[in-house]
């Protein structure tokens, strides 16, 4: 662990500096003859990319709801800065409290938040350990609660809404380290900018540490409870003319957790004519990926805009317990594996009738197939629900399910 702390600290260092020579070299672009066929229509690009950002918010208002943001400034001023994980930047939300499992509950509910990316639903997925969205590719993340208006959705309790960061916010480049206790380690690089009518912005990271979940015991030093997560995430709009643009947001996601052990326990069954087994050995693990795509057309005018979205989403987490050590404790081993695929379409309008009146409406379409199977190691038992036999047998339990949503909004 340590070699791969040097290497990656001389790696970010080097990469770090160069970029730094080379924005000494050249802080003005203008000043480049190179490049400066490719700056002059930047600006242009940038100023169009603002107003259309400006207009998509008058397409989904908060109306008479309550929103908290917290903008730039304080993502990189909170503690661990824009390296902090998505549910700890939640957290300093009003509201928002949070379970041993790291899920998030607001105001005394739970699962019942609805996420927003760019002003577009961002689908269901299945809830793990880990965190799918970051801290660090947000411009600024909005709690919007109170009385919803109806083009958020189904989810009540509140809408996290986050509006990521794009190539005309971000230029250039930045390479990053985060470094602490329990073997954490965080490297990040991140690039962005403009070319032509096309700005973009791709962000690539990897966490490792040694308390992937809440260690279950007293100890500094929990047992089996590392974890390796690789996240990667993609903005790219690019402006068709003045009035309309086409953005395409793209992110993956590929975290395995160990489930940390509690040692001292006691078997409570026989397995195989044994019966100990030492619970600081057991191996259970869990694997959490997940992608989505979305693409949004955007459309404004002096009385109109609109903005129509395809979106698509996979989730999925596999638990692969010890099959043995898990007989001795719980007398029931279970290998869970659970899939989601996600599509739909989402519309949004809004006309300005005149200088009091507005007309909003719209519409959202998902189809969903989840699937779960699972394969079972039970022991026979007594009518008494004892153990009649230590000899494990299997149960396999394959179920599948397909969801239709749709929803119509005017207002």
């Amino acid at each position: 662990m340590k070699k791969l702390l040097v290497i990656t600290i001389a790696m970010l260092t080097g990469v770090g500096t160069a970029m730094a020579q080379s924005t000494v070299a050249s802080p003005n672009p203008s000043a480049s003859p190179t490049r400066s066929l490719g700056t002059a229509t930047a600006p242009s690009v940038v100023v169009t990319s603002e107003e259309l950002d400006i207009s998509r918010e008058q397409i989904v208002p908060s109306l008479g709801a309550t929103r908290y943001t917290i903008g730039p400034d304080r993502l990189g001023q909170q503690s661990q800065g824009q390296d902090a994980p998505f549910n700890q930047t939640i957290l300093r939300f009003p509201g928002v409290a949070q379970d041993s499992f790291g899920q998030l509950h607001l105001r005394g509910e739970h699962a019942n938040v609805q996420y927003r990316l760019d002003d577009v639903l961002l689908p269901e997925g299945i809830t793990g350990f880990g965190q799918e969205l970051e801290t660090r590719f947000a411009d600024n993340i909005s709690l919007i609660t109170g009385a919803l208006p109806a083009q958020f959705g189904f989810r009540t309790t509140g809408v996290i809404d986050i509006h990521s960061k794009s190539g005309a916010v971000f230029t250039g480049g930045e390479a990053s380290l985060h470094v602490g206790s329990f073997d954490t380690i965080a490297p990040s690089v991140e690039y962005g900018g403009v070319t032509g009518k096309l700005t973009y912005y791709v962000i690539g990271g990897y966490l490792h540490g040694g308390i992937g979940i809440e260690n279950p015991t007293r100890s500094s030093d929990p047992i089996h409870d590392d974890t390796d997560q690789f996240k990667g995430f993609g903005y790219f709009s690019y402006i068709i003319d003045d009035t309309s643009r086409l953005t395409l947001l793209l992110s993956g996601n590929d975290s395995n957790f160990q489930i940390p052990n509690n040692p001292g326990q006691q078997p409570a069954f026989v397995v195989n004519g044994k019966t100990m087994f030492d619970s600081s050995k057991l191996d259970e693990n869990q694997a959490e990926n997940s992608a989505y795509a979305i693409l949004a057309y955007q459309k404004k005018s002096d009385l109109f805009n609109m903005q129509a979205s395809v979106f698509t989403r996979y989730s999925g987490v596999l638990f692969r317990p010890d099959e043995v050590g898990d007989l001795f404790f719980n007398g029931v081993a279970s290998r869970v594996d659970r899939q989601i695929y996600t599509a739909g379409a989402e519309l949004d309008m809004s006309y300005k009738l005149n200088e009091q009146n507005t007309l909003r409406g719209g519409l959202l379409f998902t189809a969903s197939h989840a699937t779960v199977g699972t394969a079972t190691l039970v022991f026979p038992t007594l009518p008494d629900g004892s153990q009649a036999s230590d000899m494990p047998f299997g149960i396999v339990d394959n179920t599948t399910v397909r969801l239709l949503l749709r929803c119509l909004y005017t207002g």
